[in-house]
């Protein structure tokens, strides 16, 4: 009895979130705990040929672990985006005690390339070489309505790296090597 009780309590918000926080957090394994701070990339949840999910992979990361990353719409382009989503949601909802979502997110820097059928755009240093803000604020609109599209809530955008090591291979992600040009760009995003 005490534990539907407690689920009431939790399910219907009675709670303040701090409180619930703490206390999910007291209750949480250590194998849940890394596994919300775990990023595992989509690929490796997928059988070999990229087809299907490995069933004994997402039981350890989903099950183990709560793993982080749906892969269906990078691997799998009959996937519907939300349904991918909502699928992996659900599997942790019913799978983990304490039915903590996943908490999971994708590059989106330059558009959600990662999603299949999203709008792709200049990276943030060919924005930035436009000196047009109000554009880079529209490009960023759109690549999350695509993230949010497929139920993904953390976009790893805008990089705000300063870019003065010409030998980093991701260069073109910055908005160039003056960090405040990198922070008036990133601001209005």
């Amino acid at each position: 009895m005490f534990n539907g009780i407690i689920g009431l309590v939790f399910a219907t918000g009675a709670l303040a979130s701090s409180c619930r926080v703490e206390s999910l957090l007291k209750r949480m394994t250590l194998d849940e705990k890394l596994g919300q701070m775990t990023m595992v990339s989509g690929s490796f949840l997928m059988d070999d040929d990229g087809a299907e999910l490995n069933a004994t992979r997402v039981n350890y990361f989903v099950n183990k672990l709560a793993a982080q990353r749906p892969p269906l719409w990078q691997r799998n382009p009959f996937a519907p985006f939300g349904e991918v989503g909502f699928h992996h949601q659900s599997a942790a909802y019913q799978t983990t005690p304490l039915k903590i979502p996943m908490v999971y997110g994708i590059d989106s820097i330059h558009g959600a390339n990662p999603i299949r059928d999203a709008t792709l755009f200049p990276h943030q240093l060919a924005l930035a070489a436009s000196f047009n803000r109000s554009l880079a604020r529209e490009v960023a609109g759109v690549a999350a309505k695509d993230t949010r599209a497929v139920g993904v809530h953390w976009n790893f955008s805008p990089s705000l790296d300063v870019g003065v090591n010409k030998k980093w291979s991701r260069l073109y992600e910055a908005f160039g090597e003056d960090p405040f040009l990198a922070g008036k760009w990133g601001s209005r995003l």
